[in-house]
């Protein structure tokens, strides 16, 4: 999956060029990281739609200045529609920090343009513990040893998420603050019942950032939720369980009419 630039975004598709005749679904990275993570994601849907993964402000290949809230991400995405002009309809996908943003556009102003989303441990209210807080802001390096041991599911080859957590080393320390301190700040509970899309909310059995009951939450309030659960997987569960995941949304996608 190689980088393209069009109206100063960067981001990542598969097909190239996008196959007209295929629904888009516009994948949504997490804090600290960037649009490489849905390599797995990418090539394994791409039968089913075209995908685009976009750097947001900030992150991967996009010198910023990153945004300092969800909404803000969320206004990055919009015009990274805008520029690209993806063919239709158009699905969200988020993982994290990307779900709040998934949150956010299928709950503001312009939510009529999403035929769908999926929402992967995410929660309607992110509050960080303030201890990872302030172990990022005291030293990046020791944040990124302590997330191989609470992001990743003690039955996950460590191989498998080497490079993805390699690239949030990558990350401005400053900008992982920044991600963490807008999840922090972020509760879309009051606003859950303003989503009229159909919605694949995916949890995994043993994330302990966003447990399994931050999901279950979102399927009880959310009117048109399905709930789907990735054992032995943990909070990096795309990288993790690549085809279960991937089996969920293409079978959610073709559900919904995609």
């Amino acid at each position: 999956m190689e980088y393209e630039k069009t109206g100063g975004f960067f981001y990542r598709a598969a097909p190239q060029p996008f196959d007209p005749k295929k629904p888009t679904l516009i994948l949504i990275h997490g804090a600290a990281s960037n649009g490489s993570f849905w390599e797995e994601q990418a090539g394994g849907l791409k039968d089913t739609v075209n995908t685009a993964a976009p750097d947001l402000p900030g992150h991967g290949r996009d010198r910023g200045p990153a945004k300092d809230s969800v909404r803000g991400c969320a206004d990055a995405v919009l015009a990274f529609i805008d520029a690209v002009r993806p063919p239709g309809p158009l699905s969200l996908c988020g993982i994290s920090m990307g779900g709040a943003i998934v949150l956010e556009l299928l709950t503001g102003a312009r939510r009529e343009l999403f035929a769908s989303g999926v929402l992967i441990n995410t929660g309607a209210k992110l509050g960080v513990d303030r201890a990872i807080l302030d172990l990022i802001e005291r030293d990046y390096s020791d944040y990124i040893a302590m997330l191989r041991l609470f992001a990743v599911s003690q039955n996950t080859e460590p191989e498998k998420t080497q490079t993805h957590i390699q690239e949030i080393a990558k990350c401005d320390p400053r900008v992982a603050l920044g991600d963490f301190q807008a999840c922090h700040a972020f509760d879309a509970r009051d606003r859950l019942d303003r989503i009229k899309a159909p919605v694949l909310v995916l949890s995994a059995g043993d994330d302990t950032l966003t447990p399994p009951a931050y999901g279950e939450f979102l399927a009880q309030k959310i009117k048109d939720a399905r709930l789907a659960h990735i054992p032995g997987a943990g909070h990096l569960s795309p990288i993790e369980k690549p085809g279960e995941v991937n089996a969920a949304i293409r079978e959610f996608l073709r559900g919904a009419g995609q």
